[in-house]
């Protein structure tokens, strides 16, 4: 009886001894899977630490601003620059100057402040698209203005687009090839701290018409004795005068496009100048080999032969 009570009470106790140590391995699995498992996340966030301080590294250093420059096919069929290396330059020191040193290369606020101010700068017609591409690369790209002419206005010549918006560059008067129109007596707007406001039209009907009919004359056989017009008499008589390249005035009259009584249309006037121009006997000069001479009478065309050039 005693055997047997002993051996039930070693087999109980043998019995509780592998429960214990079954439930003590379970213990340490489950314990295992929690530490792997934190373990695994421990790792995940250290690596992603890891890139992120990677990325900061290999962006905070000064970007390389990459300006996708507007270019057209020159006489040789060859892609020439539209805009003057030294715009070029200075256009890329003001982008770096805007971004700073050492831009946060995660924030997108740098690159809206560069996108506003190249907007306001006069060079692109809207906002440029600004971002980044490759390592420490901030590339801009958009639509270019297209210069026009010059507005001349006390010694010097303001170029403008062909809406009359003013762009950067500004010259000595007649010291570039660009057409002008000339005769306004107003400035450009101008914002509160002083500076051009190019995001504005000039305000003044004259110089708009005066670029307008420069654009109808840009196609015209004759647009190389074309200097620029003269919008002095736009404000009082609505009349636009032709400058051709030896100084000599050609009376165009009332703005393109529209029509005006007592005037010829602007086909019969084209059609004027082109004939003017293809006579032998006046050297093929658009003023006749005068001073003066008017083409906007829809009866006839005036020249003044009393002052010969």
């Amino acid at each position: 009886m005693n055997v047997r009570m002993a051996a039930k009470k070693k087999v109980k106790k043998t019995r509780a001894s592998a429960t214990s140590s079954e439930n003590s391995r379970r213990l340490l699995l489950a314990g295992g899977g929690v530490l792997g498992a934190l373990a695994i996340v421990v790792a995940g966030v250290w690596a992603f630490r890891a890139v992120d301080r990677a990325v900061e590294h290999a962006l905070a250093d000064e970007p390389d601003v990459v300006i996708e420059w507007p270019t057209a096919l020159g006489p040789d069929g060859q892609p020439v620059q539209l805009i003057d290396p030294y715009y070029q330059e200075r256009l890329v020191r003001e982008a770096r100057s805007i971004l700073g040193p050492t831009p946060d290369p995660l924030s997108p606020v740098p690159l809206a402040a560069l996108g506003e101010h190249l907007e306001q700068s006069g060079w692109f017609d809207g906002p440029p698209r600004v971002e980044r591409t490759g390592r420490g690369s901030i590339v801009v790209s958009g639509q270019w203005r297209r210069a026009a002419a010059v507005v001349r206005q006390m010694g010097r010549d303001y170029l403008v687009d062909w809406q009359g918006r003013p762009m950067p560059a500004v010259f000595d008067a007649g010291t570039t090839e660009y057409r002008f129109v000339r005769g306004t007596t107003k400035e450009p707007i101008r914002k509160s701290d002083g500076s051009i406001d190019r995001t504005q039209t000039w305000p003044d009907t004259g110089v708009i018409e005066g670029l307008k009919l420069i654009g109808v004359l840009a196609t015209e056989p004759y647009f190389d004795q074309v200097a620029g017009v003269d919008a002095s008499d736009f404000f009082f008589d609505a009349k636009l005068t032709i400058v051709t390249t030896r100084g000599t005035e050609v009376v165009w009259g009332g703005p393109v496009g529209e029509f005006v009584p007592g005037e010829a249309s602007v086909d019969d006037k084209l059609a004027r100048l082109r004939e003017i121009a293809s006579i032998r006997d006046w050297s093929g000069r658009l003023d006749a080999g005068q001073n003066r001479l008017e083409i906007f009478d829809e009866r006839m065309v005036y020249i003044d032969h009393s002052s010969p050039r």
